[in-house]
Order: structure tokens, then C-alpha cells, then sequence
């Protein structure tokens, strides 16, 4: 493809060049002619025209000349005598101007009817110093007259020979325009054409082996495997349809590989069924004992619950015993404290009591027979006094005020 695009966009470019070379060479031949018709025949007929202007004025001036009664004076001389030099100056100037045979001849005869004119103004201010004004003016009509109008006709011969080159200037122009403009339309109508045919072969070349691959592509993607890609040619598109051959064999034994491969699938699937059968029955299995399982924590649940009900009923004994043993305690703490108050009175009292001693001694008897007396007829209020005594105790004539 490298060398294809080569070929024709190179092809391409040499039009490109050569069109453009073209143009150049015409735009060069219009440039020249444009800068003789600047440089050369537009100075040159610009400069006749001063020629004409000072000799002109120099006329006007020689009939002044004539007409002033003063004409001798410094002034009027020297006026004249500066258009003299200014005509004289106008004319050499024109020299390096001139650019051709016929232009060098018409100079020369502009040269010369100056040089001649001037003469004949030089006489006339000559006569000026002797002559009447009648015949100054006949000198004028006779003499310079003729003359000036032969430097006219030249100068008017010299602007048309410039006038002409001028016009054979712009006409050389005009033929480099028309020639340029001509061979530059033919070359791009040519280029265009040739451009199209190039571009034409070059899309068919690259057009025709895409077509052909694409076709073989969509016949893989379709499944077709029995399709071949063609493969022609040495370039990029070439490396394209190798790769797509390539890519067809990989595809080929891909195919053959997974076709083996569902063989060994379709053993190791009958295994696997197998196997998942006597997964499925130990699953039923284990299923059962789960189930069973179930029903023994169900019923360990309600034994939980029951203990717990058990436990809290406890918890509330345990904490009604709590308030019992405090309320023990403080009625332990009470008794200690009576105990103490008890054991000086014993002490202060025992002396009392040895003496009491002899005298209950005596008494003895009688408090036996009472005693008898008192069991016999208080068994009910001894019951009783059994029914109260989980509550409190008695010790001597005290009871524990908590315990009441």
C-alpha cells in the first residue's frame, strides 16, 4: 500500500509541481513586463512631458521677452536665461531613460531642435539691443515659430515612440496573461482528470481485496469455517489477510479443541450426576436427623424456659431472704445490745439473786404446785406461743422489738 500511495499521490504532487511551475514562469514574463512598463517607458514619457513643459514656458517666455518694455533689465535676463538652463537640464536628464533604437533617435532629434531653438532665442535677445519692436516680432513670427513647432513635433515623436512601447508593453503583458491563463486552465483541467483516474486505481486497489476479505469475514462470523482467505500482494492490506488466515486456522483448532473437550465434559457430567444423587440422598438424610435435632432442642428449649420461670420465682425467694436476713441481722444487732445491758444487770442482780436464792428455796414448793396448776390450765396458750416462735424469741422478761 506504501508503494501504491507513493506512486499516486507522487504522481499527484510532479501535476501540482508542474502547474505550478507554470504559473511562476508567467508570473515572471507579467512581473518583467510590468517593471519595463515602471521602470522604463512610464519614467520615459513622464520626462518627455517636462521636456515639453520647459519648452513651452521657454516660448511663452521669449514672447514676454519681446512684449516687455524692460526686457534688458537684470530680471527679465535672467528669467529667460533659468528657462534656457531648465530646458537644457530636462532633455540631458531624459538621456539615461532611453531604452531603444527608435527612442535614441527621436532623442537626438529632440537634442537637436532644442540646441537650434535656443540658438534662435540667443539671436533674438541679440537683436533685442538694436531692433524695433516690429521687427523682434516678425523675427519671432518667421524665425523661432518654425523652430519651436520642430522641437514640438519632436518632443510629440519622442512621447509617441514611449507611448508605444508602453502599449507593446502592456500588449506582451496581455499575451503572457492569456497564454498563462490558458495553459494553467489546460494543466488543472488535466490534473483534475488525471487526478480522478489515480485516485479511481488506487481505491479499486485497496477497494476489490477489502470487498474480498470482508466477504470472507462475514462468512466466519456467520460459521462458515470451509471459507479461505485469499492473501496477494506485499503490504499492509497483505498483512491484514494473513493475520485473517491466521486468525481462521487459530479459530479451526479452537473449535476442535472445545469439541474434544465437550467429550471429556459429558463424562465428568455423568460422574458429576452420579455424585450429586448421593449427595441429594445423604442430604435427605442429614435433613431427617436435622429435623430430629430440631424437635430435641424444641423440647430442651421448654425445659430451659421452665428453669428460667424456676429461676426467677427463686430469685424473688432469694431476694425476699435477703430483706428477712437484714431485717434478722438488725433485730441480732438489737439483741447483742440488750445482751450487753443484760449482763451488767445480771451482774448487779446476782447478789440480789443469791440472797432471793434462799428465799425461792422456800418457795419452791409452792411455785411447784402453781407451775401444775398453770401447765394444766394454759396447754392452749402454750400452742400458740409454739405457732409464734419461727417470728421472735424470748429471753428471760425481753422480746426483740423487730420480731413482734
Amino acid at each position: 500500500m506504501n508503494l501504491r500511495a507513493f506512486v499516486s499521490f507522487g504522481f499527484i504532487c510532479l501535476l501540482l509541481a508542474g502547474l505550478g511551475i507554470n504559473a511562476l514562469f508567467k508570473m515572471e514574463g507579467l512581473h518583467q513586463s510590468a517593471e519595463r512598463l515602471q521602470n522604463d517607458w512610464l519614467p520615459s514619457v513622464r520626462q518627455a512631458g517636462r521636456v515639453n513643459t520647459a519648452g513651452l514656458l521657454y516660448r511663452l517666455d521669449a514672447r514676454r521677452f519681446v512684449m516687455d518694455d524692460d526686457r534688458r533689465s537684470p530680471e527679465s535676463m535672467n528669467k529667460l536665461t533659468g528657462l534656457k538652463n531648465s530646458l537644457l537640464q530636462e532633455a540631458d536628464t531624459y538621456g539615461p531613460l532611453v531604452s531603444s533604437p527608435e527612442e535614441e533617435e527621436a532623442y537626438r532629434k529632440v537634442k537637436a531642435d532644442a540646441s537650434a531653438y535656443i540658438a534662435k532665442i540667443d539671436e533674438l535677445v541679440e537683436l533685442s539691443k538694436n531692433k524695433s519692436d516690429s521687427e523682434l516680432f516678425a523675427f519671432i513670427r518667421d524665425v523661432t515659430s518654425p523652430q519651436a513647432k520642430a522641437l514640438q513635433a519632436s518632443i510629440e515623436k519622442l512621447i509617441e515612440v514611449n507611448i508605444k512601447g508602453a502599449e507593446q508593453s502592456g500588449l506582451v503583458a496581455d499575451r503572457n496573461y492569456q497564454s498563462g491563463l490558458t495553459v494553467t486552465m489546460t494543466l488543472i483541467i488535466l490534473a483534475i482528470i488525471i487526478t480522478l483516474i489515480v485516485a479511481t486505481l488506487f481505491t479499486r486497489s485497496i477497494a476489490k481485496p477489502v470487498k474480498a476479505l470482508l466477504e470472507s469475514t462475514r462468512r466466519i462470523a456467520e460459521g462458515d469455517l470451509r471459507t479461505t482467505v485469499e492473501i496477494n500482494g506485499a503490504d499492509e492490506l497483505t498483512e491484514l489477510q494473513k493475520a485473517s488466515a491466521a486468525m481462521l486456522s487459530n479459530l479451526k483448532g479452537t473449535i476442535q479443541h472445545i469439541s474434544d473437550a465437550s467429550g471429556l465434559l459429558a463424562s465428568a457430567a455423568e460422574e458429576m450426576s452420579s455424585i450429586t444423587q448421593d449427595s441429594t440422598q445423604g442430604m435427605q438424610r442429614q435433613t431427617q436427623e436435622t429435623e430430629q435435632a430440631a424437635t430435641a432442642v424444641n423440647q430442651m428449649t421448654a425445659a430451659i424456659e421452665e428453669v428460667a420461670r424456676n429461676a426467677v420465682a427463686a430469685s424473688s425467694s432469694t431476694q425476699a431472704c435477703e430483706k428477712s436476713a437484714q431485717t434478722g441481722q438488725d433485730c441480732v444487732g438489737q439483741t447483742i445490745t440488750a445482751l450487753e445491758k443484760l449482763s451488767h444487770t445480771v451482774d448487779r442482780t446476782g447478789t440480789e439473786v443469791e440472797g432471793l436464792a434462799n428465799q425461792a428455796q422456800s418457795i419452791a414448793k409452792v411455785v411447784d404446785v402453781i407451775r401444775a396448776i398453770a401447765e394444766q390450765t394454759n396447754q392452749p396458750a402454750g400452742a400458740q406461743r409454739r405457732h409464734r416462735s419461727g417470728a421472735g424469741w424470748r429471753t428471760g422478761p425481753w422480746v426483740c422489738g423487730g420480731c413482734r
